[in-house]
């Protein structure tokens, strides 16, 4: 980050304070947060390094609060939900409007972008951090 990214981000922090989530209150109002960031494609520095503190926070949150099994991938954890429900390629496309980039996705020949957790997550009713 350059120096004015520095100062907004600064400036980001002393107005939003992020801490340590002891609360589901706060964790709901942090996945809250977490979700509007997502909604831009693409995040000035600042916001993207204050999405990625949020994130870190979430997760160990969940990890101390939750019992979910953590995939060593997101696309194992893709995997793993669809096998889950024993739904196809096909079916996991049309949450993305893409059949091919869901195929790419499952074996992991592609990351999976925020766009795409974002909708896994809510058609899941996952923590969108499961596929970051």
């Amino acid at each position: 980050m350059n120096g004015a990214a520095l100062r907004e981000y600064g400036a980001l922090l002393d107005e939003r304070r992020p801490r340590v989530i002891k609360t589901k209150r706060a964790y709901e109002d942090a996945l809250a947060e977490a979700r509007k960031l997502m909604e831009s494609e693409d995040l000035p520095p600042a916001q993207a390094a204050y999405f990625d503190l949020l994130t870190a926070l979430i997760e160990k949150y969940e990890d101390e609060h939750f019992d979910l099994p953590r995939a060593a991938t997101p696309a194992e954890a893709l995997r793993e939900l669809v096998a889950e429900r024993q739904m196809t390629v096909t079916e996991l496309g049309k949450i993305i409007n893409s059949k091919g980039t869901a195929s790419q996705m499952l074996s992991g020949e592609r990351s999976i972008s925020k766009e795409a957790a974002k909708r896994f997550a809510q058609y899941f009713r996952v923590p969108v951090t499961l596929f970051l």
